[in-house]
């Protein structure tokens, strides 16, 4: 907030009695504070008042309500409510010409390739939920091909101390065509407040240099559809997930290709209510029928999937669901695989549900097989459903 130049003052009774004159002291203090007030309304109740208010995080003035979290997200405002940083060679400008949601836009732009073009840092602390996902939306362009930009949100923990960021939108040639974007991210362990952050000209990505507009931002914590919760390739004798939030209505594991290095293996999926600790290893707590083929029967193994043992570098693909898996009387689950046996594809689908420790919620999975081996190929993904 720009300081004021003239201090209020208080005039005493005696100044304005009747019996007292009218002297240099008194006229000066009505006209000093009329100077204070003005500039403290501010410029939108007198032109060329210095007192600005454009409600960054200090300022009070009128705030733009409803569903966006984010404030001056389509810079109606200007660069109101964002912290602009241009790198070395770069600039940006508020656009009235180049929009796609209001009247304004905001542009980056970028002249020299290894350096970029610069970033913009929303002002405010937005407060979210750890593992709670948020939505953002935002249209995106470029003025030609092959220049970089980013979409990232920065995540504080309860003090507003940076933990980290994540990239939900990241391009190399990004599209010249005005394209909107719905992106989702998770927020990390200990994440208490967010932010925005937009990068024209990431230094040294892509291949030319250009102007990046970004215009209709907006954020919301109440965001649907599926989100990843983790991802990776599979490796070792087994791969476990923790720290699976209980924020979701369910969850999907996609396995990708998994083979075995050792032939006769049967992969098996574990279920942990003490985020990893331990894994339920009791085959009587997966109550379950499994189909393959033409053959139904109940499963006899501690996993959400049963199957018939792999021939050696035979791959897999497996997709389960898990719903409910939070805190309550069972965890129910689907899943269903195919394999390659020589020429022939397999298939088997088991549905069943688990009854151990009914009192916690699954915030952990194990991916192994039935005995001695590791993975030798293979990718998965668990993600979570609203």
């Amino acid at each position: 907030m720009t300081a004021l130049s003239k201090a209020f003052v208080t005039i005493a009774d005696a100044a304005v009695d009747p019996d007292s004159p009218i002297d240099a002291t008194l006229m000066t203090g009505f006209r000093d504070n009329d100077i204070h007030n003005r500039e403290w309304i501010g410029a939108s109740f007198f032109a060329g008042a210095v007192q600005d208010h454009n409600h960054d995080g200090a300022n009070s003035a009128l705030v733009p309500v409803g569903p966006n979290l984010l404030r001056n997200g389509s810079f109606e405002d200007g660069e109101g409510g964002w912290t602009f940083t241009d790198f070395t060679g770069g600039s940006h400008a508020i656009s009235t010409t180049n929009h796609r949601n209001g009247a304004k836009s905001a542009t980056i732009t970028s002249t020299v390739l290894a350096n970029g073009g610069g970033d913009a840092l929303s002002s405010e602390f937005i407060a979210i939920s750890e593992a709670v996902p948020v939505e953002v939306q935002a249209w995106i362009w470029a003025s030609v091909a092959n220049v970089s930009s980013k979409l990232e949100l920065v995540w504080y923990d309860n003090t507003k101390t940076l933990v980290s960021a994540s990239t939900l939108q990241s391009y190399t040639n990004t599209p010249t065509v005005q394209t909107h974007h719905s992106v989702t991210g998770v927020p990390p362990t200990n994440a208490r407040w967010l932010k925005v952050r937009i990068t024209g000209g990431v230094p040294a990505v892509g291949s030319a240099t250009g102007t990046i507009t970004f215009d209709g931002i907006r954020v919301s914590d109440w965001a649907g559809g599926i989100f990843t919760i983790r991802s990776g390739s599979l490796s070792g004798t087994s791969v476990s997930i923790t720290d699976i939030p209980q924020t979701f209505s369910k969850l999907a594991l996609f396995i990708n290709a998994a083979s075995c290095d050792t032939a006769s293996r049967s992969i098996v999926i574990q279920l942990s209510s003490d985020n990893g600790a331990t894994f339920d290893t009791t085959a009587a707590n997966y109550i379950a029928q499994q189909l393959e083929g033409a053959v139904v029967g109940d499963t006899s193994v501690a996993s959400i999937i049963q199957h018939t043992a792999l021939p050696a570098a035979n791959a897999l693909s497996v997709l389960s669901e898990i719903s409910p898996y939070q805190a309550g009387p069972f965890k129910g689950y689907r899943s269903m695989i195919s394999w390659a046996n020589g020429a022939t594809p397999l298939r088997a689908v088991t549905i069943g549900a688990n009854v151990d420790t009914p009192g916690s919620g699954i915030n952990a999975l194990k991916m192994a097989w039935n005995g001695s081996g590791s993975f030798d190929t293979g990718t998965y993904a668990l993600y979570g459903i609203r």
